[in-house]
């Protein structure tokens, strides 16, 4: 097989990808718009968190779908011939059209509720005005942490990613606990002090995600990794 790398082979993934999985995407697609504009015709309350939900559905699905490429026994995608560089950009390209086209649903879906209601259109900047910096790094560094799951796993990955974030937090907290008792251990009658107790994880989420983009290129490296070993079996 040619080890060069070449966008056409990347353009031959896709457009299997898109043969196979063309219903199946025409059925989300009708889904979301339908979703988004009888939601904003019944109520406007709960529209943009429910935005960030359904985005999150959506970064499962995309998972869950990458996973089943890489195990499928008797899958087509490990045996196209592509390089690994080449499959893991397509998988890359095919996570970005998901984010776009999500997003492109949820502003034609807004527009149909629009106007079947008459009420002006959600502002751009109520949707996605608080996606700082540090939101945006650690979101990204989450979602790659499952999909890392869901290439590992071939089962119950999301039960084991969510084991796993819910054991981390609680040494966590739990090492703060004890830290904190002892280093109070001779004073009488304090009094807890959820900053000091909590301080780490304050300044994990402030100022940590600075590490968060190198700790992101590591987990698609594991991705790239996982594929490699796939296609050498």
């Amino acid at each position: 097989m040619n080890t060069t790398f070449s966008i056409k082979r990347i353009g031959y993934i896709l457009r299997a990808d898109c043969v196979e999985y063309k219903m199946y995407a025409l059925l989300w697609s009708i889904c979301c718009v339908a979703a988004w504009g009888l939601l904003l015709y019944g109520t406007t309350n709960a529209f943009v968190p429910l935005f960030y939900v359904v985005m999150l559905i959506m970064g499962i699905n995309y998972c869950a779908f990458v996973g089943r490429k890489l195990h499928q026994p008797k899958g087509l995608f490990l045996t196209l011939p592509a390089t690994t560089a080449e499959k893991f950009t397509a998988l890359l390209i095919e996570g970005v059209v998901f984010l776009l086209a999500y997003n492109l649903l949820f502003w034609v879906g807004a527009g149909i509720g629009r106007l079947l209601t008459g009420l002006p259109l959600v502002a751009f900047g109520e949707v996605y005005g608080k996606l700082t910096t540090a939101v945006v790094s650690v979101g990204l560094f989450f979602f790659l942490l499952l999909l890392v799951f869901y290439v590992f796993f071939r089962k119950m990955a999301l039960l084991w990613y969510v084991l796993s974030i819910v054991g981390v937090v609680s040494l966590i907290t739990f090492a703060c606990a004890r830290i904190f008792i002892h280093m109070f251990k001779d004073t009488q009658n304090i009094r807890i002090d959820t900053d000091a107790l909590f301080g780490p994880v304050y300044y994990l989420y402030h100022y940590g995600y600075a590490i968060l983009p190198a700790a992101s290129v590591c987990l698609l490296y594991l991705v790239y990794y996982k594929l490699k070993r796939k296609q050498l079996r």
